[in-house]
């Protein structure tokens, strides 16, 4: 897939047949086969897509995609690159469970008890009246060892039983492992053979293979943690296929209602978001630093600059991928050579501004 360059000059070209004009703004008539459905005219700014440009040159080394209604308008840094994604693991898990509640193979209101789960130390009788659905919300009340997290997030972790199931939210690690086991104890399937099945094949993703799924286990609990390693270009599609509410070429591969589901806000987060099915929902314009976004917007966030935004209402899909990992063995590392979280942190803010910068860009 092509990326449109210009300088400011007026110039005519054609690609794939379709002739495009490019001034001191560009006016998009390009339908590339794969993602985009219809031809669509889209006007950017090239002055200030530069000024995006420029601010992403200062930021740590990533690769980012635009998409707008499927049409690619920014292609910057290396889009080719696997690399791990963190929690946007999570956001990824709670698609694949779409088919499957559909189908009746998971029952989101079954309890762990119903559906023999338990760890070591084993759960008390409150903690298995938790349901799929509480854990899909991070709201289960479980608050037991897991593996994975950061230093700070097990430090601010509740105690055991401080909350009943379903009574307050906690962005909790444990829900977000067993609901691996829940995936494929319910469907027989690994996560890496799940994803395929529900997402890379039926939209045809170049690059991701079943293997892209590896896990971590370090003895804290039998639920494993599980990772994707995936590269900013498929994970645009799959934000598209999001954007497109589950269809793909007339093809329905999630539901809208499930989409939707998983893109409802159902708490309020320590960043003054909503929350969903695994998702990160904007609430009153809240998702990043230093940027509003429309009602309805949502997004997946990791660890060290992972972040795939959905924005409905102007039709864009954006992926930031930083190329900086957290080390799966963080808890065997001396402190020099642990990522700095607070770092980490800050990506919210930096990354709002570069969405700032390429919404700016949008001729309204």
């Amino acid at each position: 897939m092509d990326e449109i360059q210009s300088d400011n000059r007026a110039c005519f070209g054609s690609i794939f047949g379709v002739n495009l004009m490019i001034r001191k703004w560009i006016t998009v008539f390009v339908f590339f086969p794969v993602w985009a459905q219809v031809p669509t005219s889209v006007t950017w700014s090239t002055d200030k897509l530069e000024q995006a440009k420029h601010y992403w040159e200062s930021m740590h080394e990533s690769a980012v995609i635009v998409l707008d209604d499927g049409h690619q308008i920014v292609s910057w840094g290396p889009t080719e690159h696997k690399i791990k994604l963190s929690s946007v693991r999570k956001s990824l898990l709670s698609m694949m469970f779409g088919p499957h509640v559909t189908h009746g193979t998971i029952d989101l209101d079954a309890t762990l008890a119903e559906l023999g789960m338990d760890d070591m130390p084993p759960l008390s009788d409150q903690e298995k009246m938790a349901t799929v659905r509480m854990l899909m919300q991070s709201r289960s009340g479980i608050y037991h060892d897991y593996v994975g997290g950061s230093p700070r997030m097990k430090e601010s972790q509740p105690a055991r039983h401080s909350h009943a199931p379903g009574t307050f939210w906690y962005y909790n690690n444990w829900d977000f492992n067993a609901l691996g086991t829940i995936f494929e104890q319910q469907t027989g399937l690994s996560i890496g053979d799940g994803f395929d099945r529900v997402v890379a094949k039926p939209i045809g993703l170049k690059d991701f293979m079943p293997g892209d799924v590896y896990y971590v286990d370090s003895g804290e609990s039998r639920h494993r943690q599980y990772h994707f390693r995936m590269n900013a270009r498929d994970l645009a599609q799959v934000g598209l296929l999001m954007l497109r509410r589950g269809t793909w070429e007339g093809a329905s591969v999630i539901t809208p209602d499930w989409v939707d589901t998983i893109t409802t806000s159902y708490s309020t987060t320590h960043h003054n978001t909503g929350y969903g099915f695994m998702w990160w929902i904007a609430d009153k314009g809240v998702l990043f630093e230093d940027v509003k976004l429309p009602d309805g917007s949502y997004a997946a966030f990791g660890a060290m600059g992972k972040f795939l935004v959905v924005i409905p209402e102007y039709k864009l899909v954006i992926v930031h991928l930083q190329m900086v990992e957290w080390p799966d063995n963080y808890a065997h590392l001396p402190p020099s050579e642990v990522p700095n979280r607070a770092t980490d942190e800050n990506n919210r803010k930096i990354v709002g501004h570069l969405i700032q910068l390429l919404l700016n860009a949008r001729e309204t």
